[in-house]
C-alpha cells in the first residue's frame, strides 16, 4: 500500500493515511498537501491533515501539480490520444479558475506564486514519427495511421519517467532516431518483414 505520511519539525511520525494511488506525488505548501496519482486520474488536497479537496479527471493523466498557501492549486494533464494538454487551476472549493492548454507536448513542472494569481510551467516538445512499414504492408489500427514517440531529450525522458523504464533497445532506438535528424535524414519507422525458413537437408551415404 501507499501512504500519506504526516511528521513534526523532528521527524516523528504524527499521521499516516493509506492512498489508493498507483504512484502517489505530494506537493507542499503550508498548510496545505497536493497529492495527485501520477499517470492516473485521482487527487486530494490537504489543509492540516483534513482533506479540503478530493475528485478526478475524466480522459487523461495527470502529470504534476503545485499548491501555495492560498489553497489555490494547479495540476497537468496530458491524454496520450492526441488531444492537447492542459492545465488546470483550482480553488480549494474545487471551483475552477482558469483552463491552460499548453502548445508544447509534455508538462514537467509547475509553480505557483504564493498568492495564487501567477502559474509558471516547463515544458518539453516529444517527436512524433509516422510509423510506415519499410518493406510488407504498411500497418492500420482503427482505420488510423500509427505513431511513435521520440524523446528530443533522453535526460528529460528518464525524470519523467522517474528513471523507471532502462529498456536499453528503447533508449538506444531513441538515440539513433535523433541523431539520424540531426544529420539531415528523413526517417521512416517501421517494421520489416522477415521470414526464416528451415530447409531440411538429407545426407547420403
Amino acid at each position: 500500500d501507499n501512504f500519506l505520511i504526516y511528521v513534526d519539525g523532528r521527524g516523528r511520525e504524527t499521521s499516516k493515511q493509506v492512498l489508493n494511488y498507483s504512484d502517489p506525488v505530494a506537493y507542499t505548501e503550508y498548510p496545505y498537501v497536493l497529492v495527485i496519482d501520477k499517470g492516473g486520474s485521482n487527487m486530494m488536497l490537504q489543509k492540516k491533515g483534513k482533506t479540503a479537496y478530493s475528485g478526478a479527471v475524466q480522459g487523461a493523466n495527470l502529470v504534476c501539480g503545485a499548491v501555495c498557501k492560498k489553497g489555490v492549486f494547479a495540476y497537468s494533464v496530458d491524454s496520450y490520444e492526441g488531444a492537447q494538454s492542459h492545465i488546470y487551476v483550482r480553488k480549494s472549493s474545487g471551483e475552477t479558475l482558469s483552463d491552460v492548454p499548453v502548445l508544447s507536448d509534455y508538462v514537467i513542472s509547475l509553480a505557483i506564486s504564493s498568492n495564487g494569481k501567477n502559474l509558471c510551467y516547463g515544458a518539453v516538445n516529444v517527436s512524433n514519427a509516422s510509423m510506415k512499414a519499410v518493406i510488407g504492408e504498411h500497418s492500420v489500427k482503427n482505420g488510423s495511421e500509427e505513431y511513435k514517440l521520440y524523446f528530443e531529450d533522453i535526460g528529460i525522458r528518464n525524470a519523467i519517467l522517474n528513471f523507471r523504464d532502462t529498456n536499453q533497445s528503447h533508449l538506444l532506438e531513441n538515440i539513433i532516431y535523433n541523431e539520424l535528424l540531426y544529420r539531415g535524414f528523413n526517417v521512416d519507422v517501421g517494421v520489416i518483414n522477415c521470414v526464416e525458413k528451415n530447409n531440411k537437408t538429407k545426407k547420403n551415404n
